[in-house]
Parts: structure tokens; sequence; C-alpha cells
């Protein structure tokens, strides 16, 4: 006679017969449980249950419940605070020939010289001393890497490149921590992702990809590198940035800690933005400003601190009615005192150059004289800038609907 199967163990439901533990998927009754080998030293049925099922969250290497004043508190690690966690996966996306690669070419010179954005964000020394930097590059050869690495401030000894398919395997983490360690890396970029992937993963596909971003972002966090990934964003992703624009499943960016999405300025050519859509372990990151070089190299331009992915169209449509004017105030000092035109024809002048209405020219005068204003430059893609001495309610409410930069 076959033994009787029990649906509750210890309060719990037991499915078909079968229960939460590892070495049992059938459970029978309890005289059976009793009699085998595994039960004994148990005072009865509910200890042997806890027991197994205990075992089998070990084994899975479930966590105990921790209160909140047990959580760990480390400060978070940065290789370029606010942008590039040291410890976690960054993303670069955005259409190809928007600055994606050269801006990686120009992290590496940051890491590799411990510099500075603008004198603004600096590179941790912390985390980059004497370390190098890997460029992965499937797609790329010498010469691409060459032309943009030679006209920036670079420790070219200091970065390492794998070019093609086979030089590396980013879906096997023992082999990505291994090298990883062996040449004391301080951050990896993967130049393109989708090409790193291989034949065997379907960017679209999104446990597949998922699989290997997960990969990544535990080979740095085991190994304090940061993990750059060059992503391409989809074709009508448009001015309304999000980090969700890449191409393939959303599972790319969802692992990733940090993702930066490159948009080119359709008011000047040559520039990009540089712009935050993802910071898990920043308050904030300003969008950041960037123009081409004669070989393609980036050259930072101005840190818009008041530009983020949720104002931008707004501020690109509003840059695009100013005039890429530049106007020096000492020639147009020199335009006042030659009395060679009236007083509507200096306002008229000053709008024409500066794009800035003022009543009168004893207003402009008065403004210059009294130092207020040193220099007013006027770009393509920001707002107008002043440069000041002494800034006054009056002299606001002059340029109002303009940024004042004290």
């Amino acid at each position: 006679m076959s033994a009787k199967k029990i649906t509750h163990i210890n309060g719990r439901s037991v499915k078909n017969g079968e229960v939460d533990t590892p070495d049992y998927n059938t459970v029978y009754d309890n005289s059976e449980i009793k009699n085998s080998e595994e039960y004994e030293g148990y005072p009865n049925i509910y200890a042997y249950s806890d027991a197994m099922s205990e075992r089998r969250r070990r084994q899975n290497g479930y966590d105990e419940g921790r209160t909140m004043a047990k959580l760990d508190r480390k400060p978070i690690s940065w290789l370029l605070e606010p942008y590039i966690p040291a410890n976690s996966v960054t993303i670069l996306q955005g259409d190809g020939g928007v600055g994606k690669s050269s801006f990686a070419i120009y992290l590496a010179g940051l890491v590799t010289t411990e510099g500075s954005i603008l004198d603004t964000f600096r590179v941790n020394p912390k985390n980059s001393m004497d370390r190098s930097v890997i460029l992965f590059s499937p797609e790329s050869d010498d010469s691409d890497l060459v032309s943009r690495a030679d006209v920036i401030e670079m420790d070219q000894e200091r970065v390492i490149v794998f070019i093609g398919n086979k030089s590396m395997d980013i879906k096997d983490e023992q082999s990505m921590s291994r090298i990883i360690k062996e040449n004391d890396c301080a951050m990896l970029v993967i130049d393109p992702l989708l090409n790193a992937l291989g034949p065997t993963v379907d960017s679209n596909k999104a446990e597949q990809v998922g699989k290997v971003i997960e990969g990544l972002a535990s080979v740095a966090k085991n190994t304090n590198c940061a993990i750059v990934l060059i992503h391409h964003t989809k074709k009508s992703a448009g001015r309304n940035v999000h980090k969700n624009d890449g191409i393939g499943s959303a599972n790319i960016t969802n692992t990733a800690r940090s993702v930066l999405n490159f948009v080119s300025n359709p008011n000047v050519d040559g520039q990009f933005f540089v712009i935050p859509t993802k910071s898990n372990k920043a308050k904030s990151a300003p969008t950041l400003l960037y123009e081409f070089g004669e070989h393609g190299e980036c050259i930072a331009q101005e840190i818009l601190h008041s530009v983020n992915q949720n104002n931008f169209e707004e501020f690109l449509n509003y840059s695009k009615k100013l005039k890429p004017v530049a106007y020096k105030f000492a020639d147009f000092l020199e335009t006042l005192d030659s009395g060679k035109y009236s007083n509507q024809e200096l306002v008229d002048q000053f709008f024409e150059k500066t794009g800035v209405a003022l009543k009168s020219g004893r207003e402009i005068r008065s403004i210059l004289n009294n130092s207020f204003l040193v220099e007013l430059e006027v770009r393509g893609i920001s707002l107008v800038r002043f440069e000041t001495s002494k800034i006054e309610d009056g002299i606001k409410k002059s340029f109002r609907g303009y940024e004042i930069i004290k």
C-alpha cells in the first residue's frame, strides 16, 4: 500500500505533495519522514521542516532580514563625481557621431592625469592614482584611437587597448575580473556594447542582455573598477532625452547606476550636450557642453547647472533665438565716447549686438561706468552670461530672462 500524501507541514501548504526543501520534493505522511535518516535528531516534524527550509535558504544565498540601523553605511565611491561611480556600470548613449567614443577617450585622459572638467569636477585620485584604463573596442582600429588620443592630455602608458571581438569576452565574469585585476584597472570602456555582446546575446531579450549587464555590475563592484558602456540610441529618441532611449531592452540601463545621454547641438555645428538621465548615487548632475576639436577630440566648453533632462527641449528652443555674437564692452565704450551716434542709434546698436534691450544711452553708460558688467558674451547655445563685480535689482530687471553669473 502506497503512503498517503500530506497537505500541510508546520502550517505551510504542500501543493501536490511538494514542499520547499532541498532533499524532499515529494513528501509523504509523517511516519515515512520520521523513519528516514534525515529526520534523526529532530524532536518533531515542525523542527525538521524548519531545518530543511533554513538549509535551502543558506544554499541559495538568501539574506536574513536586518534592521535599518544595521545596514552598511559606506560612503559612495566615485571615479569622477557626479558622473562616473568607481565601482558600478555607467552608460554613455546617443546617436552615432555625437561624441560618445571621443568622450570616452577624453575620460581616459582625465583618469590617467587625475584631471578635471573645467576645474570643477575632478577625478578622485584615491580611485585612479597609478591605475590603468582599459579601452575595449571590437570595431575600431589603431588609427581611430590614436588620432583622438594624441591631441589630448593623457598618460598613454597607462591606457591598455583591446581591439577586436576575440580579444575579450564580456560575458565571462571570471575572465573580466582577472583582466581588470592584472592591469590594476580604474576604468574599463566597452565601445560599443552591442558589438561586444556577440552573436549569442539578443539585446532585445531582457533576460539575456540583463544577465550580461548584471555580470558586469558584479565585476565592477568586486574589482572597484568603473565600467563604461558605449550604447546607441533609437533613431526617434529626439530631444526629450530619457535613460531608456537606448536600442534594445530597458534592462541595459536599468542595471546601470549612471546614464549619460549625448545630444548634438542643433543650433551650433560641432557641439554636443552630455545630459545625465540617471544618477542613482548623486543628488543631481548638471548638463555639460562640449565642442569637437580639429581631430575629433572633446573640448569642454561650459557647465549648464540649470539645464537637465526635464527642461532640455525648452532650453534648446530658447537658446535658438539668441544671436551667436561676441561683443566686448570696451569696444562699446569707445562708441559711446566718440559722440558720433544719437541716443536711439546707441540703443539700437546695443540691442543688435547683444540681444538685450535698454531704454537709453545713459542707462548703458551708467551700467558700464559703474563696473556692473565687465564683459558680455552671447553664444548661440547659451543664455546671456554676465561676469559682475556688483549686481543690483535694477540691473537684474534690465536683463530679466537671462542667467546672471556672479
